[in-house]
């Protein structure tokens, strides 16, 4: 073995300080040295050729060089040895500059430093083994990360090459910060001008596929082979869009538009700008609307209720019916569940959606609308449905739109159900009701009434004559309460009290003091009643607390006001009589003990304190259960309820499907309406064959407060008539809002779920039919070579920094300035606060920049964006007084220190501050001060601040999954600043703009440009030489304990599920010896840097180095 050793002087930064000419001497006493030299600049030519020499004349196979970093210069020494025929692992080098001369400055010390790392070296050198390198094919294809101009320009330039170029955009155009200014400094030129051009030609370039509205979630593999997985976000817009608007002009939703930094508003379909590309519009659905999923039926409240603010009535309507055929009647008697679910709950009170869906009822109706058309029955399953309330008809009704012909049994004289048999009109009246149930029926559903199951036909026959069957009966039936006296003359049932008064009829033996037991809807409903036919004296008795009592508030409210007494904690014990009539209750306190089987606390009786009420009629309304006569071969449930899928509502039978209160037991309308709805998609299903199961699990990323401030807004209810005059008739209760309070209460909604679904936008795209709601994300794996990241920056957020008094509206951001001033702005280029052009308008620099804590960097842009905008100002209000506080004016780049100058002499004052030195923004009146220490204060009209350029938020995310670096300030990390300025330290990967660094359009463009040709190489070769040090894991050694694998920051290493061993993408590995040096087994061996290796080093530089 031969090794040649050759120290590096380096000029003066070794020579200076480390005797070169003597540390060559030691070297070339060392063992397997041939030869030893020094020389002033290794790197160079004459360096190299002497190298180069030596291995030819001498017959070297090793060779050590003693110089700077490896990092910098060893691919340089290997391709000297390379070219020689030695194998570039057989040479090795030593730092002794970084690790020696540069941190010393005994030149005897330094010396003695640099034998110990050469003799280390030369030892190490001779047990290095001949490594090869590996070649990998390239995809020749590359991914760009953004959509901004350092995107733009590099892809256009990776294609221009002749490669394909998927370029990946977060949002729905590209075009990024650049498309939001005005001008560009120092020449003013527009900014779109410069840019859209560019735009379009990305667009158009046949070797880019534009990625909008999309985002990177996952890479693998290695240089020449990246698996790229994309996420693309549903636009619910086809690519068939034409741009031309008429969505978004009939889009009843508005919100901030993020493009404007939200001084302007935009519909929830939109474009961000008019030159977007693509020219293709995106709905913005931010969650599901809190108060449509609250909805047992998922009626689109926000829908309705975001029309009714564009005073567009009847469209409301019919988006009411789409999933609830009784908005007249759930206008009213709905418990709405909604309201529940708003949001504004958490700022004040929720929208009034339940009066709204009443008013748009009430305001069609009177205003008078077309019958509804029969639906085309074009199918040959006939369907029986039985029962004709809310559920039956809602499942008939649906299943007739499908096609089917359905048929209704109903055991009563006319469909409705409890809608028209039991609950009073001074709740739902019969006409309101009667009118939804008629245009139900007016779609062609053939009902028979009289007709009960058990009774008239059975169930064995119909299921004969039908191909399916859904349940749907209510809960009519009374439950009966075991107390003596209850067969006296004036004790009524709940629901045949409530039957007779619903036909005008006033019950024989009615008296003028009524009890009424119970705590339920029935009881509040009997007790109201009672007092309309002319009782005295009405007193409600529940055996439980206010707390458990199961009625609605509003309705015990409202019970309370018109004179309804209620007894709580009292129990009856008998009914007391004298001749077969009623006289008094006795009934017993009660005390909660500990919960039933309902959750609620078990009444518990007090002895000794029993009392008697002096009553002439008693009402029970203690509960209601439904009849299951001709029902009883399907399964059944021990409350007298049937047992169905809660998901399909299947029975036990396979073929019928049960609903409602026949289900649920006694439960609301809207409940009854939603399993109507259920049901009839289940039937569908089950006819066609389709699994009932699949795809309806109903899981919702409901939607939150929407960000920003909201103000409070009192909520309008609708007027309710006076109780003393109300409670003498069965008229509403409440009265319907008019017109203006309805828009008004309408327009209190957040819109907190984005998109409100009114389906508008579809109407409005009829023909091209380019809307689709239902469109879902998709994930697409995408190959390339080659990944550049120009995922741009976010700006510095003054609020964090309260003292410069930032409201976004007097004092603002300089991108909200460029919005303002800008033509297609939301002020239309016009610079106004207060609805006035400023006077005195004040910028403030270095706002998240240059700070002694926090941001020290320079953000690069600001001086000059300043510069421009206080220029613009001038250029629009001549008269204007304008005032700068700068800390230093860093005008570096070609024609900026010009445009300052210019700018200086159009009459702007340059203030001078240090950074230090206290910069406060107070509020006067419609105006500001500016308090700056060493200058007098200044009224400001507005202010506007520079503020930095900070990292992208997601920047972290974006780190780890592509195994890339950043550095201290959070900016992403290049490999070197001045040789590798846009590559990382994973190979394949590059950057540009301001990802990197803060910078301006001409140096972000020219990086971008860099990154292309960076990028294009590897393409243009079609292969690339990947390093040669990697792990190798011995199989014999190995225990598959996984350690090695979770700290691989290259995920190079994988489990070998079949051997229960770990394996190497020696391709992907970087030989960093993470793994190795963890492996608990010792099953990881670096090849170049074995264990012999480096334990060769370590003994030649202490015997041989440290002991000269």
């Amino acid at each position: 073995m031969k090794i040649g050793v050759y120290i590096c002087e380096c000029g003066i930064n070794i020579g200076a300080t480390v005797d070169s000419k003597k540390v060559a001497e030691f070297a070339a006493n060392l063992p397997d040295v041939a030869v030893g030299r020094y020389y002033k600049y290794m790197c160079s030519d004459p360096g190299q050729e002497l190298i180069k020499k030596d291995i030819k004349e001498l017959g070297l196979d090793r060779v050590v060089v003693a110089s700077c970093s490896p990092r910098m210069h060893e691919p340089t020494f290997r391709a000297v040895v390379e070219d020689c025929g030695v194998n570039p692992y057989c040479f090795e080098m030593a730092n002794i500059r970084e690790q020696c001369s540069w941190v010393h400055t005994n030149r005897e010390e330094a010396t003695k430093k640099a034998m110990a790392l050469v003799a280390g070296a030369v030892a190490r050198a001779s047990y290095l083994e001949p490594l090869q390198k590996k070649e990998v094919d390239v995809t020749p294809q590359a991914l760009v990360i953004g959509g901004g101009i350092a995107g733009i320009q590099t892809a256009l330039e990776i294609a221009d090459k002749g490669f394909k170029v998927y370029l990946v955009e977060r949002s729905p155009s590209i075009g990024g910060r650049m498309a939001q200014l005005d001008k560009t400094f120092p020449t003013l030129d527009c900014s779109a001008c410069i840019l859209t051009p560019k735009m379009v030609d990305a667009a158009r370039h046949p070797n880019i596929e534009l990625l909008t509205y999309a985002e990177v979630t996952n890479v693998d593999g290695y240089i020449g082979n990246f698996t790229v997985t994309v996420r693309k976000k549903p636009r619910y817009v086809t690519e068939v869009c034409t741009g031309c608007g008429e969505c978004a002009t009939v889009c009843p939703v508005e919100f901030p538009n993020e493009f404007d930094l939200g001084l302007g508003k935009r519909k929830a379909i939109y474009v961000p700008f008019p030159q977007a590309v693509p020219l293709k519009y995106t709905i913005d659905k931010k969650g599901s609307s809190p108060c449509t999923v609250g909805c047992p039926a998922h009626v689109s409240a926000h829908g309705y209720v975001a029309l009714i603010s564009q005073k567009k009535f009847r469209e409301a309507l019919e988006l009411v019916r789409d999933t609830l055929p009784f908005p007249s009647i759930c206008g009213r008697g709905c418990h709405h569940p909604c309201e529940v679910e708003c949001n504004r709950n958490e700022i004040d009170e929720p929208v009034s959606i339940q009066p709204l869906k009443r008013f748009i009822a009430d305001w069609v109706r009177n205003q008078g609308e077309e019958p509804p058309l029969p639906p085309v029955i074009d199918k040959d399953e006939k369907i029986a449905v039985i029962g004709a309330g809310p559920a039956g008809l809602t499942c008939g009704l649906r299943l007739q739109e499908m096609g089917y012909p359905v048929t209704i049994f109903d055991s009563s004289k006319e469909p409705g159900g409890l809608l028209t048999s039991c609950i009073p009109d001074f709740r739902i009246p019969k006409k309101v009701a009667q009118y939804d149930i008629d245009r139900v029926l007016a779609k062609g559903l053939a009902v028979k009434c009289n007709t009960t199951v058990g009774k008239d036909v059975l169930l064995s026959d119909l299921q004969k004559e039908f191909k399916a069957i859904f349940v749907g009966i209510g809960a009519q039936d009374t439950t009966l309460l075991k107390v003596d006296g209850a067969d006296l003359e004036g004790v009524f049932y709940g629901m045949s009290f409530l039957k007779e008064v619903k036909e005008g009829k006033k019950p024989d033996n009615f008296g003028r003091k009524v009890a009424v037991i119970g705590g339920g809807n029935v009881a509040i409903d009997s007790a109201r009643s009672a007092l309309r036919l002319q009782a005295d004296e009405v007193t409600i008795l529940y055996r439980r607390s206010r707390q458990e009592m199961p009625a609605h508030t509003w309705e015990i409210e409202e019970a309370e006001e018109e004179g309804v007494l209620i007894h709580y904690l009292v129990a009856p014990t008998r009914i007391v009589g004298t001749e077969g009539k009623v006289t008094g209750i006795e009934c017993i306190k009660m005390e909660l003990g500990e919960p039933d089987e309902s959750g609620r606390r078990r009444p518990v009786p007090v002895k000794g304190s029993e009392f008697i009420i002096d009553v002439d009629t008693v009402i029970l309304a203690i509960g209601q259960k439904a009849i299951l006569t001709g029902l009883e071969d399907i399964e059944a449930t021990s409350w007298g309820t049937i047992v169905a899928d809660s998901t399909t509502l299947e029975t036990s039978i396979p073929g019928i499907f049960a609903g409602g209160d026949i289900v649920r037991g006694p439960a609301s309308i809207i409940e009854a309406v939603a399993d109507g709805n259920r049901a009839a998609v289940s039937i569908d299903r089950y006819l066609l064959g389709v699994d009932l199961q699949e795809g309806r699990s109903e899981d919702y990323d409901i939607a939150g407060l929407p960000e920003g401030p909201i103000e409070h807004e009192k909520r309008i209810s609708p007027p309710k008539r006076d109780h003393k005059k109300r409670s003498k008739d069965f008229d509403d209760v409440e009265n319907t809002f008019d017109e203006e309070t309805a828009v008004k209460e309408a327009l209190r909604c957040l819109n907190c779920g984005g998109c409100s679904e009114c389906m508008e936008c579809v109407r409005a795209c009829s023909e091209l039919q380019a809307v689709s709601h239902f469109m879902e994300e998709e994930f697409v794996d995408i190959d390339v070579g080659v990944i550049v990241v120009a995922t741009g920056f976010d700006l510095f957020d003054p609020e964090k920094e309260p003292q410069y008094g930032y409201d976004g509206h007097r004092v603002i951001t300089g991108l909200e300035f460029e919005r303002l001033v800008n033509a297609s702005g939301p002020t239309g280029g016009k610079i106004k606060v207060n609805g006035k052009e400023p006077q005195k308008v004040v910028f403030i620099q270095c706002v998240g920049s240059r700070e002694k804590e926090g941001n020290e960097y320079c953000s690069r842009v600001c001086c000059m964006y300043t510069a421009k905008q206080a220029h613009m100002v001038k250029e629009k209000i001549p008269d204007a007084d304008l005032t700068v506080y700068y800390t230093d004016v860093r005008a570096f780049g070609k024609g900026f220190e010009e445009f300052y100058n210019r700018v200086q002499g159009e009459g702007i004052t340059y203030k001078r501050r240090e950074l230090d030195e206290k910069i406060e923004v107070t509020p006067n009146g419609n105006s500001v001060t500016v308090k700056a220490e060493g200058y007098p204060d200044i009224p400001a009209d507005l202010v506007v601040l520079a503020t930095g350029i900070i990292p992208r938020e997601d920047t972290k995310e974006l780190v780890r999954t592509l195994n890339i670096n950043r550095s201290a300030d959070g900016f992403l990390l290049e490999a070197h600043p001045k040789l590798r300025p846009v590559d990382t330290f994973t190979d394949g990967i590059f950057l540009a703009g301001c990802c990197q660094s803060p910078k301006d359009i001409p140096d972000t463009v020219a990086q971008a440009s860099a990154a292309a040709v960076r990028a294009a190489t590897p393409l243009a070769q079609g292969t690339v030489e990947v390093e040669a040090i990697s792990a190798v894991i011995d199989k014999d050694l190995c225990a598959g304990c996984k350690v090695c694998e979770g700290l691989c920051a290259y995920s190079a290493l994988t489990y070998d599920t079949e051997n229960h061993i770990m394996t190497v993408n020696d391709v992907m590995c970087k030989g960093c010896g993470v793994c190795s040096s963890a492996c608990p087994s010792g099953a990881i061996s670096m090849n170049h840097f074995s264990v012999k290796q480096i334990l060769a080093q370590i003994g030649g530089m202490m015997e041989r180095g440290w002991n000269q």
